[in-house]
């Protein structure tokens, strides 16, 4: 018995085979961020509590740290869908983009750098790509000597985790681009950009 693939997305077809819909959540903030987030919550609550001489303080700086996380994760997964038909690529907002005017499809990191990259010329796809590079995209509070490096493993637990989950899939249509589906880990970037590809 053949193995399922598993795309990453959902892929649903119309009956005539005309219009395919691609659907995919955002990733999220990670583990790393949300330890990340409740550490700094913790080391900053707990200085500024001691200083304060109020342990209210360290309740409202800490809970405040998780709520910020919380949020961070909720927006970041968000549902991403668009259409790709005969002719065009079609967003839920209705706006569609004519496959003859889009001129490249790619992945980006979250750095904004791409890392894959496809020449869509006359329904022809050139793939090509120059590997995939990390990159910060928080740093560490500024705390008290004693706890900058604690503050700073914080910074890079979020950083590390943010950019992990910080690929998107974009169009370039003329000198626009258009973002397909963001906040993505790198294997479900790869596995939607390849399938567009394919649909392209």
């Amino acid at each position: 018995m053949a193995e399922v693939v598993d795309h990453g997305f959902s892929i649903e077809t119309s009956e005539d085979g005309s219009v395919t819909r691609l659907k995919m959540g955002g990733a999220g903030i990670g583990g790393g961020a949300f330890f990340g987030f409740g550490f700094a919550g913790l080391l900053i609550g707990a200085l500024l509590a001691l200083a304060a001489q109020n342990g209210v303080v360290f309740f409202l700086i800490f809970g405040g740290s998780i709520i910020v996380a919380c949020l961070m994760d909720a927006n970041r997964k968000q549902q991403y869908e668009f259409e790709v038909t005969s002719s065009a690529v079609r967003l839920p907002n209705g706006k569609e983009y004519k496959k003859s005017d889009i001129s490249e499809l790619f992945v980006k990191n979250s750095s904004g750098q791409n890392t894959q990259s496809a020449n869509v010329e006359s329904g022809t796809i050139i793939v090509g790509g120059s590997g995939v590079t990390g990159a910060a995209v928080a740093g560490a509070a500024v705390l008290g000597n004693a706890s900058k490096q604690m503050g700073a493993a914080a910074g890079q637990a979020i950083s590390d985790s943010l950019a992990q989950r910080g690929y998107s899939v974009a169009i370039r249509h003329g000198r626009k681009v258009i973002t397909l589906a963001n906040h993505l880990k790198q294997d479900d970037a790869m596995s939607l950009f390849n399938k567009t590809s394919e649909l392209l």
